[in-house]
């Protein structure tokens, strides 16, 4: 600290350094008369920001935790904020702790201790409880989930539930993801991310996840196998079997790794029993 001029009843401080400091003026006639004061250098907020979005389930809780610049501010702590919900009944918030209560929409702003302000838009939704996936179209009627390798697109659809089992209010939104690249490849072909289209690559099985998008975490699965299809096949034209006797018909098939050619993967019938 300084004076400046020649009155020496005020003090100049510059801060060098975070820190505490006490200041002390004593009496220029009597050392025993002296004051104090305790100085805080802080490190100022310039700026800070929440979060733009936010989605959380109903009863859900959640921190807004602010982006500090600088991050060594002083006053960055969740309690040097004022806290404030624009619509309390969809979701609250204390000290930057977000509580949903019903689905809907609130705007959540924190206040510096400085004036500067950020907000954030909270939307509360009905949690998944559990995603179910099923083929759509003509793949609804295909058995076990089997993708013929000269198929180019195979559609599945999840579908999330909530805890009561029905859908309605649930986001249906998902990331989808596979067990096995190779075997198969997936994509979204719109904005509609319940619908995944797969594409087969090579014969085996994979398993298809869809998680719900809404960060319950929630998943659900469906396995495929991809299979290589029968292209033809043939039995003998003619066979004598004497009577109370027994023979086995074996198919000429190709290609020769079809995936359904055991005698059991063919329906058999005898126009005269």
């Amino acid at each position: 600290g300084r004076y400046f001029g020649s009155d020496t009843s005020v003090c100049l401080l510059s801060a060098l350094g975070e820190g505490e400091v006490t200041v002390y003026a004593t009496c220029r006639y009597d050392s025993n008369l002296k004051g104090e004061i305790r100085v805080r250098v802080i490190v100022p907020l310039t700026a800070f920001s929440l979060p733009s979005t936010l989605r959380l389930g109903v009863d859900g809780q959640t921190t807004l935790t602010p982006t500090l610049n600088p991050n060594n501010a002083t006053y960055g702590a969740l309690t040097d904020f004022a806290w404030e919900s624009d619509n309390p009944e969809v979701a609250t918030v204390e000290d930057g702790v977000v509580t949903a209560h019903t689905t809907g929409t609130a705007r959540i702003t924190a206040t510096s201790y400085n004036g500067l302000t950020s907000t954030c838009t909270v939307t509360v939704i009905v949690m998944a409880d559990r995603v179910v996936i099923s083929p759509v179209g003509d793949e609804a009627s295909v058995g076990a989930g089997d993708i013929d390798l000269s198929e180019t697109d195979y559609v599945l659809k999840a579908v999330a539930y909530d805890a009561e089992g029905e859908s309605d209010g649930v986001v249906q939104e998902f990331e989808w993801s596979l067990s096995a690249s190779g075997i198969a490849s997936g994509r979204c072909l719109s904005d509609d991310t319940s619908v995944y289209t797969l594409t087969a690559n090579s014969a085996g099985t994979v398993t298809v996840y869809a998680t719900a998008a809404d960060g319950s975490g929630v998943r659900g699965e469906i396995q495929v196998r991809v299979i290589v299809p029968i292209r033809y096949f043939s039995l003998p034209t003619t066979a004598r079997v004497e009577v109370e006797g027994k023979t086995t018909l074996t198919p000429s098939f190709g290609p020769s790794d079809a995936t359904y050619g055991e005698l059991t993967d063919f329906a058999w019938e005898s126009d005269n029993p």
